[in-house]
This record gives C-alpha cells, sequence and structure tokens, in this order.
C-alpha cells in the first residue's frame, strides 16, 4: 500500500523490518518481558541489517589533506575527499559537527572519526603520516567539538 508518503525504498525497508520483527521478536515478547530484559544480541542484530537509527550516514569523515613532506608517497595519495588547504577542510569538518549536532537530538549516542593519522597513500587522518603536522590546530578541533557536548546536555533524562 502506498498512499503517496513513502518511496519504493520505504516499502522495502518495511518489509524487511516486519519481517524481522515477526522472526526475532515476536516469539520472544513474553519471555523478556518475564526478565525484563532485552537481549544484547538483539541490538546487534538490528544494526547489522541497518534498522538503528536509519536516517544517519554511515560514514562521517574521508577528508583529505596531501601535505607535501609529509605523506608515504610523493605522489597518488588520495582521500574520500580532498581537500586544498586546512580551511577548507576545517569546514567541511564543522559542517559534519554540525550534522551530527542535529542527531544527537535524535538519539545519536556516538560517532567516531577513525583515522586520526594519514595512513600510507591515505590521507583522510587529522595528522599526517609522519605525525609530525596536526592538519587543523587542536584549538580549532576542540572548539568545534565543543558544540557536541553542549548539545549532548540539553537533552532531558526521564
Amino acid at each position: 500500500m502506498n498512499n503517496g508518503l513513502y518511496t519504493e525504498e520505504h516499502q522495502i525497508f518495511r518489509d524487511m523490518f516486519k519481517k524481522f520483527v515477526s522472526k526475532e521478536i515476536t516469539p520472544n515478547v513474553e519471555q523478556w518481558e518475564a526478565d525484563r530484559a532485552v537481549p544484547r544480541e538483539l541490538w546487534l542484530k538490528m544494526g547489522e541489517q541497518g534498522f538503528l537509527c536509519p536516517w544517519l550516514p554511515e560514514e562521517f569523515g574521508g577528508l583529505g589533506l596531501p601535505l607535501e613532506d609529509h605523506t608515504w608517497l610523493n605522489k597518488d595519495n588520495w582521500g574520500y575527499r580532498t581537500f586544498a588547504n586546512a580551511d577548507t577542510l576545517f569546514r567541511t569538518y564543522s559542517g559534519y559537527l554540525d550534522q551530527i549536532e542535529r542527531f544527537i537530538i535524535r538519539g545519536l549516542s556516538a560517532a567516531i572519526y577513525t583515522q586520526t593519522t594519514d595512513v600510507e597513500i591515505e590521507t583522510n587522518g587529522l595528522m599526517t603520516y609522519d605525525r609530525k603536522v596536526v592538519k587543523v590546530p587542536e584549538t580549532r578541533l576542540s572548539q568545534a567539538s565543543r558544540k557536541l557536548y553542549e548539545a549532548a546536555a540539553k537533552i532531558p533524562f526521564r
């Protein structure tokens, strides 16, 4: 049934979730009610299937900035997105944090920038391959990150 609100992708997601509920949740509800707990394994399965926070992008980061004389190779380095200078890289990074800030209100509990340093030809790190240059000054990174703590502090706990 499509009432004009859902795309085909929405319908596929709904159908997959209904099947998941029928197989993994419904048969166990009474036991979980008696135990007053839902097993961790269920949450892991839901995450593997993409049912937790489906509005969130899968990946943040991949911001490349190759700096001459600080790369593993002198050429053919890459990033998911490559920038010409640290200011543009920082503006994009800060924009990602703005998105995360909005997601915190909707239930996001963690976001990880997984590549703190460049790795061989990947220049997606916050520091260069040789660890001699922090691409964006730490004070700017800290200042930009502060908005995430402030957003989390505004969430009411019930």
